[in-house]
């Protein structure tokens, strides 16, 4: 398996072990080109083959990369001929196109979306916890003293009520049909724990 992979906004990313099985490739802009891929990619299938007097045919795309001169002379001293698959007609061409790429993508696509989930699931923790935190004390007091819970009289200064401009949300939410006829507790926070309570 081969991946290519940008290094010039990548500080922040740390270092790790991949299986051996992987290979990874890296330069600035995270483009596939002659030195990083082509080459390197006939190098990894061909350059060290049982038969290197056996000539090989090699159908690739007319990606401008794989067609420089450094690599069709690479490619010729391997005995490998380079065919160019015309525009448009690698999905009856190559076998990736044909059969994997779409499944491919598809479970790549469905980690990432997984990922993305997990990660919104630890932002809404982050919101709810960063909200809490925000709301002063006086705030919070002033709830069981309106109230009048266990006979609090304590007299609490009024906090700044935060202005929410509820018609203009409400719309927004129209426009993206992200708001439902009726609204109650249970749908204050989308948590898998409501999900469960309201399946029971």
């Amino acid at each position: 398996m081969h991946f290519a992979m940008g290094l010039g906004n990548q500080r922040g990313v740390k270092s790790r072990s991949f299986n051996k099985s992987t290979l990874i490739y890296g330069n600035k802009t995270a483009w596939w080109n002659t030195d990083l891929l082509s080459k390197n990619l006939l190098e990894f299938h061909f350059a060290k083959r049982e038969n290197p007097d056996e000539k090989i045919i090699l159908l690739w795309d007319d990606f401008s990369a794989h067609w420089t001169p450094e690599v069709t002379k690479y490619a010729a001293s391997l005995n490998v001929l380079l065919l160019k698959v015309p525009p448009k007609y690698t999905y009856v061409c190559q076998p990736a196109d044909i059969t994997w790429n779409k499944p491919f993508k598809d479970l790549l696509r469905a980690l990432w979306i997984k990922q993305l989930t997990v990660q919104l699931t630890a932002y809404k923790i982050d919101w709810i916890t960063s909200s809490w935190f925000s709301l002063s004390t006086p705030t919070i007091t002033s709830g069981f003293s309106r109230v009048g819970l266990l006979m609090d009289t304590r007299v609490v200064t009024a906090d700044e009520a935060i202005e929410v401009d509820t018609e203009n949300i409400i719309q927004l939410l129209e426009r993206c049909n992200q708001t439902e006829e009726e609204v109650d507790s249970d749908d204050d926070i989308g948590s898998e724990a409501s999900y469960s309570d309201s399946e029971d």
